[in-house]
């Protein structure tokens, strides 16, 4: 076992009580005159020279190993002049176990007057009690956790620390939907990527991206009713029809489905037969040229948007029956002999 001389620090003094600056104590084994090593600390780490020059205050550390036997001494002064020699050096007691036995390592009290290693952790661990306060460890730190700047620190357990990865651009931090730990979710600034962008809710919790439209474009529900989309809300254009036939006739490519029809209804050459309807599928209603059968007289219905009047019984009829995702479709009757080809100008109305 390694332990100190009775004064940790050696002090030599010369007869008129002046220290012993820049002598010399030579260690050797007892009873002889071969060199002995000593210690310039209590774990053995670093061999005194011998001899040991002592320092302008006569002094010097030496520890010595009293597992290896007694120490003779032997201090001259500078100039090699013999002032004492003395034999039989042995350890006074106060020993220290020589536990620690690798760099880094650390002793720790075990018990009343009791010491023990721990030996050193790895990069980045911290010290720290163990579960059941009795005795230091090793565990790991924030830094061993932490591998990529901008990594963030969570409790996965309670006393467990866990890494949670750097998000992506502009992402927020929010609660998993298990309410267990933080997670990187989009936020505004991360879905919006062009001037002019609107934000709508995709699903329940979940935002999505409505790109900008077109000059003058306007809101509406799309098709489905599921989701926010861009439209003209506008459309005009026109279609003929045989008024000798009756039925359903869809009329396509207006782009979206109309939710009101404005028909301007004409028959080519034929005098008196026009009328002006308004139409939303549900609702039918006209205002058409009657003086085919009164001078000079407009007529109303609130049935149909359509309204032909040959005079005399004779007539053809028409109205929306259905709004389709791209267009409209015209239900037509007829009554008598009717005949003729009717143009109908239309102004779809998202």
């Amino acid at each position: 076992m390694i332990t100190f001389m009775p004064n940790a620090r050696f002090i030599a003094i010369d007869e008129d009580g002046n220290p012993v600056a820049g002598g010399k104590l030579y260690t050797y084994a007892h009873n002889s005159s071969t060199p002995k090593t000593t210690y310039t600390n209590w774990y053995k780490a670093t061999p005194n020279t011998n001899p040991i020059i002592l320092d302008s205050n006569g002094e010097c550390s030496v520890w010595i190993d009293a597992d290896d036997g007694a120490y003779k001494f032997v201090l001259k002064d500078e100039n090699d002049v013999v002032l004492w020699s003395m034999d039989g050096i042995d350890a006074p007691g106060g020993e220290i176990p020589a536990l620690v036995d690798a760099s880094g390592d650390l002793l720790y009290a075990d018990g009343a007057d009791s010491l023990t290693r721990l030996a050193k952790g790895t990069a980045r661990q911290v010290l720290r009690m163990n579960s059941g306060a009795t005795a230091p460890e090793w565990g790991a730190g924030s830094a061993g956790t932490l591998t990529t700047q901008g990594d963030l620190l969570i409790a996965s357990a309670a006393n467990v620390l866990a890494r949670l990865g750097i998000g992506t651009a502009r992402q927020v931090l929010q609660t998993n939907s298990g309410v267990s730990a933080p997670e990187w979710a989009a936020s505004p600034q991360s879905v919006l990527t062009a001037a002019g962008d609107l934000l709508y809710a995709s699903a329940a919790n979940t935002l999505a991206r409505l790109a900008k439209g077109s000059a003058d474009q306007k809101l509406f529900m799309n098709a489905g009713g599921t989701a926010p989309a861009w439209g003209s809300g506008l459309k005009i254009g026109y279609v003929s029809h045989d008024t000798s036939t009756t039925g359903a006739v869809a009329t396509t490519g207006v782009g979206f489905s109309p939710a009101i029809m404005l028909l301007f209804t004409q028959i080519g050459a034929a005098t008196g037969e026009m009328s002006i309807g308004l139409d939303n599928g549900t609702n039918h209603y006209c205002i058409s040229d009657d003086h085919n059968n009164n001078a000079n007289c407009y007529t109303s219905n609130l049935t149909k948007s359509i309204y032909l009047d040959e005079g005399g019984g004779v007539y053809a009829t028409g109205y929306v029956s259905a709004m389709g995702s791209d267009g409209f479709t015209i239900t037509w009757a007829k009554a008598g002999a009717k005949t003729g080809t009717a143009y109908v100008f239309y102004l779809a109305i998202r």
